[in-house]
């Protein structure tokens, strides 16, 4: 059922949105590539921007993540069709029930999403332990925010510290290429994620970020 960590973490660079992006994630053998399918987003993918990307992608391009907030079936069949993604990550309030029903209607990975403020907050994901591909921890956001994630916003790491799961898991939540180090070494997580950190404004990812970020991670 889910990957492993065999040789390195893995890199997953979220919120792509241009095939410039896309093909340098490829150059540099990035594992995973997230499309945002989220209007408030400001990386936001409509269906026929997600197909263009997605029919353009080299054979050796990233694996690709749809990133979805609360999305029904008819959205969900929306995204499969246009971006034919091999994980779905559930970034809204999906229930184990609601991620297991995806996972086995579309016959894609699931991906949920658990937001870390304390130590207590990791008991979140056991629900989801039996089935799911991957977990992602992020940081929490705060009460009212518009946004679920992408903002750049750092948990206290030190609460995935010891910590051990039977399925692969992704760090993300204020990474950027000068901590990412640090935080591979002080977690060991399967997988780390990044988006806002790679950028020179909001949604416009800057290739000279990512490269360093890159080799922040294989260094």
């Amino acid at each position: 059922m889910a990957d492993t960590q065999t040789r390195h973490t893995q890199i997953k660079i979220c919120g792509v949105t241009t095939a410039q992006t896309y093909q340098h994630c490829a150059d540099l053998g990035v594992d995973w590539i997230g499309f945002v399918f989220f209007e408030k987003s400001p990386r936001h993918l409509g269906y026929d921007r997600a197909a263009e990307l997605a029919n353009t992608a080299a054979a050796h391009a990233p694996k690709r993540v749809a990133l979805t907030v609360n999305a029904d079936d008819a959205m969900l069949k929306n995204i499969m069709t246009a971006a034919r993604p091999e994980m779905i990550q559930l970034h809204g309030h999906e229930t184990a029930d609601r991620a297991q029903h995806i996972q086995q209607t579309f016959g894609v990975k699931v991906m949920p999403v658990i937001t870390v403020s304390s130590e207590a907050d990791l008991a979140k994901a056991e629900p989801f332990r039996s089935f799911c591909d991957w977990v992602l921890f992020d940081a929490a956001m705060p009460p009212g925010a518009v946004l679920p994630g992408g903002r750049g916003k750092q948990f206290d790491w030190q609460i995935l510290d010891g910590f051990t799961a039977t399925y692969p898991w992704m760090l993300a939540g204020g990474l950027n290429p000068d901590n990412v180090a640090n935080a591979i070494t002080m977690v060991r997580p399967d997988a780390v994620d990044i988006s806002s950190g790679v950028e020179i404004e909001k949604g416009v990812k800057d290739n000279q970020l990512i490269t360093e970020f890159v080799t922040s991670v294989r260094g």
